[in-house]
């Protein structure tokens, strides 16, 4: 294994953490909203709604990649340059004007203007992968 590939290895853990964190940061001002709106859910219920409910699909985008990314990690063989190369351009295409990933685009394009922590975060990944 390269110097150069373990670096990149290093900053795809980076970017994992911190996606885990973004994650965290918009789940948590998505329940405040919906329990504005529709009053209190217990954890198990606002559980049950980000694995079901449509209302929340733009947040499994990224912890469907979190776990894909973790999986990787733990493969016996480990993961390949190819692999990582795949996940960079995954999590760019996240946040770039293409095409792909729309719903979560527009989704996080109106939570941002809420969410300084989010975009501090979101700006700390894209530092990372450039």
């Amino acid at each position: 294994m390269s110097v150069e590939f373990s670096q990149r290895e290093i900053r795809l853990k980076k970017i994992r953490d911190l996606f885990l964190k973004f994650h965290k940061v918009l789940m948590d001002a998505e329940r405040a909203k919906y329990e504005e709106e529709n009053g209190a859910v217990s954890s198990g219920k606002f559980l049950e709604m980000l694995l079901g409910d449509p209302k929340f699909a733009w947040l499994r985008t990224l912890s469907t990649l979190i776990v894909r990314i973790d999986e990787s990690f733990d493969l016996d063989d480990g993961l390949s340059s190819d692999m990582v190369d795949g996940y960079f351009e995954e999590i760019g295409n996240l946040f770039d004007e293409s095409e792909e990933y729309q719903e979560f685009k527009l989704k996080l394009k109106d939570a941002l203007p809420e969410n300084p922590e989010a975009n501090r975060i979101g700006s700390e990944i894209l530092e990372l992968l450039s």
